[in-house]
């Protein structure tokens, strides 16, 4: 299932990083889920959470570095994004926190995916057009 779920990410992913400088990042040890963080070298960023039950939250909006804290501001909802055979959840009109790590980013654990407090993000994909 989660080859189905990242074979999908992959995807709809390429379609919205292309010709963009971007940042490709996954949440660790995700068995049933798919965690994942596009940030634009613009500011900008998108958040993607797909569950093994075809569900997806989806959410954008902007990102600011301060010291070694990423603040996301999730804009109103992107109604343009619709895929087909899954249900939506837009995520819009909040602000999320992530800690700057070697390698990724710490966050707390808005979904409740693990037993623990905080998810770490590791850095998969990053995409440069000038390389």
């Amino acid at each position: 299932m989660k080859n189905i779920l990242t074979l999908l990410f992959i995807c709809i992913s390429a379609h919205f990083t292309a010709a963009q400088d971007s940042l490709v990042v996954s949440q660790k040890n995700a068995a049933m889920f798919s965690n994942t963080y596009i940030f634009y070298s613009n500011g900008t960023f998108k958040h993607f959470f797909f569950t093994d039950d075809f569900q997806v939250w989806y959410g954008r909006g902007e990102y600011q570095d301060r010291g070694k804290t990423r603040i996301l501001r999730f804009d109103k909802a992107d109604k343009n994004y619709k895929p087909a055979f899954i249900s939506v959840h837009y995520e819009a009109n909040f602000v999320r926190k992530l800690r700057i790590k070697k390698g990724g980013f710490k966050s707390r654990d808005y979904y409740g995916t693990t037993r623990r407090k905080n998810v770490f993000f590791e850095i998969i994909k990053t995409r440069d057009d000038d390389q």
